[in-house]
């Protein structure tokens, strides 16, 4: 299966960029996975760009997840629109909770089926109703675990607000 990505980046005036675009097939090295490849493409484009929406037929895998998480350590912004899930990637990402508890959004969803919308700012992953914990970020091999967020939205609101940027 190919995972395929395009990846905008919010321009000057506010506006998303032209598509950058990257494809992968399951089990290419991390570093040119579909995900990577668009946003390397879109950030060589506008270096000092910050806010990045990236949309794929899948799930950011851990590695990605892990690159992504330190890119946003440094400034950047970047909103996953995840409108699958090849390669089963939602659960190493997080994005599942452990056991699979299905989505209040989209109850006839299987796992297999899921899609859905991440944010990464500041070191921390968000998405609508999840709240994310990291262990062993540092490690060669973390895990990433969702839990049902109670209270207000998580979300940054200046990403969600974006066009294209949320479900709903």
């Amino acid at each position: 299966m190919t995972i395929n990505a395009a990846c905008c980046y919010l321009d000057d005036s506010k506006r998303w960029s032209k598509e950058f675009t990257g494809s992968a097939d399951l089990g290419t090295s991390d570093n040119k996975h579909a995900e990577r490849a668009a946003y390397d493409a879109a950030a060589s484009k506008k270096s000092n760009a910050t806010t990045f929406i990236i949309v794929q037929n899948a799930f950011p895998c851990i590695k990605c997840t892990m690159h992504f998480l330190g890119e946003s350590k440094k400034g950047k912004k970047f909103i996953f629109h995840c409108e699958s899930n090849v390669g089963h990637y939602a659960k190493e990402c997080g994005f599942l909770s452990r056991p699979f508890v299905k989505d209040p959004d989209n109850p006839s969803y299987s796992e297999a089926q899921l899609n859905g919308f991440m944010y990464f700012k500041e070191g921390k992953i968000t998405a609508k109703g999840k709240m994310f914990t990291i262990e062993g970020e540092t490690s060669s091999d973390p895990k990433i675990t969702s839990s049902r967020a109670v209270g207000g939205d998580l979300r940054p609101p200046e990403l969600i607000s974006l066009p294209d940027a949320k479900k709903g």
